[in-house]
């Protein structure tokens, strides 16, 4: 059998060193973009939108408002004049009553004639009431139309950034339907899961960055709370932290979903910890 010679044959490999385990990588959390501060724009009354996203917010069509308007001004007046009927006629009545009164005292009229102005003084009276009720209610409906009419405006109640419109020019909304959010841009969080068993990574201070797709940069921020109950069934806490960079913050909208990572504890007090001491 022929074999190799020692002087030809090739030496044995050496095995080489086992490279060392990288430190396995946490996976990320979930995360959205959230505000502190925001007010959602809900319709007052059923209306057809005509605009959507202006000075004000939305506005709906005040036509039909405008015509039952016109028609309860009208039930006003027409109470009025009940009224000014009514107190007329109640003034007569009164002196009538007067004039029985005086003619049976002198013996020139009946007993019955004073009843009878008695009568016509209590009618009066009763007719004077149900009119003022009246001017009451035609009142009442008036001021109530006018102020749905006013609230086919839908003003912002704070200032800020409208967001997450639900509505659109043309739709019918009824009183109730959301229209809108409008949320102040300086007090942006990221609100977050966290799972049972990483739930000792957080505390108050903790900094956790948030990475979204198209930003330049990951969203820098700040732990202010974690939930202490665990959401059933999913089994995780809830946590939140204060944007830093309010420049950086505007690049994203409320709602945008993101990768949250754990930084560590607060980075000013670790920069403060690393500076050189005289």
């Amino acid at each position: 059998m022929a074999c190799t010679p020692d002087s030809i044959r090739a030496p044995s490999a050496t095995p080489a060193p086992l490279a060392a385990l990288a430190a396995p990588v946490a996976a990320p959390l979930l995360g959205v973009v959230a505000a502190r501060a925001c007010e959602v724009v809900a319709a007052r009354v059923e209306g057809r939108i005509v605009r959507v996203i202006g000075d004000p917010i939305a506005e709906l069509d005040p036509t039909l408002l405008a015509e039952r308007l016109r028609g309860a001004t009208a039930a006003v007046d027409a109470a009025r004049a009940e009224i000014d009927g009514a107190g007329a006629e109640l003034v007569a009545a009164r002196r009538q009553l007067a004039i029985a009164g005086r003619l049976l005292a002198a013996g020139a009229a009946p007993q019955e004639s004073v009843q009878t102005a008695r009568v016509s003084l209590a009618r009066a009276i009763a007719l004077s009431s149900r009119a003022a009720a009246a001017f009451r209610e035609a009142g009442a409906s008036r001021a109530a139309i006018e102020s749905q009419l006013a609230s086919t405006r839908f003003e912002a109640p704070i200032d800020g950034v409208v967001s997450l419109i639900k509505a659109q020019a043309g739709e019918i909304v009824a009183p109730g339907s959301v229209i809108a959010r409008v949320f102040d841009p300086t007090s942006l969080m990221i609100r977050f899961q966290v799972p049972r068993d990483r739930r000792r990574e957080l505390s108050t201070s903790t900094v956790v960055e948030l990475t979204v797709a198209g930003a330049d940069r990951p969203l820098r921020a700040r732990v202010t709370s974690v939930s202490s109950d665990l959401e059933p069934p999913l089994d995780f806490a809830v946590a939140e932290a204060d944007i830093d960079d309010a420049t950086a913050a505007r690049e994203v909208q409320i709602g945008t979903l993101g990768d949250v990572r754990v930084v560590g504890p607060d980075a000013t007090n670790q920069h403060a910890d690393s500076r050189p001491r005289p």
